[in-house]
């Protein structure tokens, strides 16, 4: 069984022919695209920000930039990456945005994935660990176990080194531990 990775996306789905028709001005290729991208990107944009109205605008900013800048994309190339690296640019400007204005999101528990808080399990203490983390940390931790890319694809997305991910990882690991262990010897 082979592995898909963001290369191979763009071979196995045919994105390469509608990215070209929209780059010809056909807004039916662009909706597909936006159709088939939107969920994945907004999930991504939601784990990287923590927050569900940031989380739409940040995966809304994402495909108005992507539409802008669709005749830079290189065809050949994998779209979904170049989405990847798009929404990440976006979600580090909306955080340093929030950061100038002195904002500090509140995360509902209705936010997290699943619906109603009484549905799920508790995952507050989680998400309060993640949201004490470094924003490059948390990054390579969401691209890496929320959204299943390999340190390699991982650090394309963030323009890093491979081993620079592998060292976010080790470190917000190993900082999630402390955090999570510390909450649970305060309850």
């Amino acid at each position: 069984m082979r592995m898909a990775t963001p290369e191979s996306d763009s071979l196995e789905s045919g994105e390469g022919e509608l990215v070209a028709r929209a780059r010809g001005d056909d807004s039916e290729a662009f909706r597909e695209l936006f159709n088939r991208f939107y969920p994945m990107i907004y999930s991504y944009c939601y784990r990287a920000c923590l927050d569900r109205a940031g989380a739409q605008d940040i995966a809304q900013e994402t495909f108005i930039k992507a539409a802008r800048a669709l005749e830079t994309f290189r065809l050949g190339s994998s779209f979904k990456a170049w989405l990847y690296r798009i929404a990440t640019n976006a979600a580090h400007d909306w955080r340093r945005d929030r950061v100038r204005q002195g904002k500090i999101a509140e995360i509902p528990k209705d936010c997290l994935p699943g619906g109603a808080p009484e549905s799920q399990p508790d995952y507050s203490a989680v998400t309060a660990a993640l949201e004490a983390l470094p924003e490059d940390l948390r990054l390579a931790m969401v691209l890496v176990y929320y959204e299943g890319m390999n340190h390699a694809d991982a650090a394309r997305v963030l323009g890093c080194a491979e081993t620079t991910v592998s060292w976010r990882v080790f470190r917000a690991k190993r900082r999630l531990k402390k955090l999570l262990s510390a909450k649970e010897a305060l309850s």
